[in-house]
């Protein structure tokens, strides 16, 4: 098999092997933004080194206006929430936990409003204030980094991550996955790895199953870093835990891209008889593998199934002419006609029906040859003209049409590639004609 074909097996490109990776959401959904309840809930989680703060007491007036902005924001009444803050702020002797809290609802409220810049600066005044409960600090700083990450500033949203991971003895999961989140979006691949791979083990020391997108985010990094052996191991994973037709196309590529050719086939073979491949350019796929491996009639069953199963419901002239190739490689001409005849037929160019025509010089037909190459020069666009004439001019001699077959080569002369096979042809033809023409003649005397 050629070399460009053996290039467009490499069918999985960096696009595809990239493309299944997506966001999955910044690690705390729940974010806290209701000022009551909710502000000491990492309390317990700070480090133990972290000292206490004394925090003010909070005055019934102000809580009043803090409950009065919640009301009114629950109710949808968001402008009215914010001059109840506005308020709050502006009282007489307010203090820094009473701000904070002011701030910290003013930012719920603008985030609700999707203004996440104004979000932003109403948390970043939260951290201004004096003597915040630890947790709550730790808490706010979290949802800054989320903030900051839908902004796409993954540098900040790293930053601030540093800062809460240093007081946090426990991290969950998603916050080692968001960290590597950010590194990914940075194409820092290597630095992505560590949160990434920690996320693993955490996961497996709680005995919990590792989630699809933690693998995509694997996969992906190692290939990004070209270790192919690991993208290798991750897709294995995800063939395991997660099974789809896309995996098993990737992990193909990837076999291929290790030049392990033999557990290429075996992997799409897999997929094809796990009834993955069930869209059109799979199955060309599986036959384009076929016919790499010099196995032509597989890759024509293969074409034939997903005909008769209505896999290629879109007609397109490439996937008949991969049909087609299967069969002529098999030697099954006449099977090979009917897919062949619809690709040239819509075919920019004439060059299948070139070979659409050497298919009917294989079974003799030379009338049907004769057509075929006529079309072929019709539509134009061709390599070699000089050798389609070549093949006319011998379509007409096997059909008997010595004077057709000479003009033929008379136009297949005009090329020099071509010249000198042309030429004895036309001297072999001018003798013959001139040969009947004598024993006709011979015959009437």
């Amino acid at each position: 098999m050629n070399l460009s074909l053996k290039k467009l097996l490499k069918f999985i490109t960096i696009a595809t092997l990239t493309s299944s990776i997506m966001f999955v959401g910044t690690p705390n959904q729940q974010t806290g933004f209701n000022f009551v309840g909710a502000a000491f809930s990492q309390e317990e989680a700070a480090a133990p080194e972290r000292k206490t703060r004394r925090t003010p007491t909070m005055r019934q007036a102000a809580f009043r206006k803090l409950e009065k902005a919640q009301i009114a924001t629950d109710e949808g009444r968001n402008q009215d929430a914010l001059e109840e803050l506005e308020d709050l702020r502006t009282m007489r002797n307010t203090n820094s936990y009473e701000l904070a809290m002011m701030w910290n609802l003013k930012a719920a409220i603008l985030y609700g409003m999707e203004d996440i810049p104004g979000a932003i600066n109403g948390f970043e005044q939260v951290l201004l204030q004096e003597d915040l409960p630890l947790g709550f600090e730790d808490n706010i700083r979290y949802q800054l980094a989320q903030l900051h990450f839908m902004q796409e500033d993954y540098q900040k949203t790293l930053d601030l991550l540093e800062q809460w991971l240093k007081f946090q003895p426990n991290p969950p999961v998603s916050a080692y996955n968001f960290k590597g989140q950010a590194h990914y979006a940075l194409n820092q691949y290597q630095e992505a790895l560590v949160p990434f791979l920690k996320a693993v083990e955490v996961t497996e020391t709680k005995g919990e199953k590792i989630p699809e997108s933690l693998y995509l985010f694997l996969r992906v990094i190692y290939f990004e870093l070209k270790n192919y052996p690991k993208v290798r191991d991750y897709l294995e994973l995800l063939l395991k835990y997660y099974p789809k037709a896309s995996y098993w196309l990737q992990l193909a590529s990837i076999y291929s891209e290790m030049d392990m050719e033999a557990e290429q086939l075996a992997s799409m073979e897999v997929a094809y008889k796990q009834g993955f491949l069930d869209k059109d350019n799979y199955l060309t796929n599986m036959a384009q593998l076929y016919l790499y491996n010099e196995v032509p009639i597989k890759a024509a069953w293969v074409m034939e199934k997903g005909y008769e199963d209505g896999f290629f419901e879109e007609v397109k002239s490439s996937n008949y002419e991969t049909f087609s190739q299967a069969y002529i490689l098999a030697k099954e001409f006449e099977k090979a006609i009917s897919p062949l005849e619809k690709a040239a037929e819509m075919s920019d160019d004439g060059k299948l029906y070139v070979r659409l025509a050497s298919v009917y010089l294989e079974l003799d037909d030379s009338p049907s040859a004769i057509e075929a190459t006529k079309d072929a020069l019709k539509k134009g666009d061709l390599d070699r003209e000089d050798q389609a004439y070549l093949s006319l001019g011998m379509a007409y001699y096997n059909n008997d049409q010595l004077s057709e077959a000479r003009d033929a080569f008379r136009e297949a002369r005009k090329d020099k590639r071509s010249r000198k096979v042309a030429a004895n042809w036309i001297k072999f033809l001018t003798g013959e004609m001139d040969r009947r023409k004598a024993l006709l003649a011979a015959s009437r005397e």
